[in-house]
């Protein structure tokens, strides 16, 4: 399979797919197949996502980014500057 890169929306979608697949009488390789990924790679989606809506991906996806802002924001509060830090 092509290796490519899922946004946490699409995992999340996908999942939701899954789990209205998985009852109507599908096997897991099936709906694998479908989505284009290996088994291992849903079942770290299931364990990575659990219960996940893509409102809550969303919601913290923004966490995260302001969380990363008031840490950079507290760097260039002691004087340190942009290239010090990467280094």
């Amino acid at each position: 399979m092509k290796r490519r890169r899922h946004t946490p929306e699409q995992v999340v979608r996908k999942l939701r797919e899954a789990d209205r697949l998985l009852p109507e009488g599908a096997d897991v390789a099936l709906v694998c197949r479908t989505f284009e990924v290996s088994v291992r790679t849903y079942q770290r989606w299931r364990v990575q996502y659990k219960a996940m809506r893509p409102e809550d991906v969303a919601r913290l996806k923004a966490l995260d980014l302001r969380t990363k802002s008031k840490a950079w924001m507290g760097v260039m509060d002691k004087g340190t500057s942009r290239s010090q830090c990467l280094s």
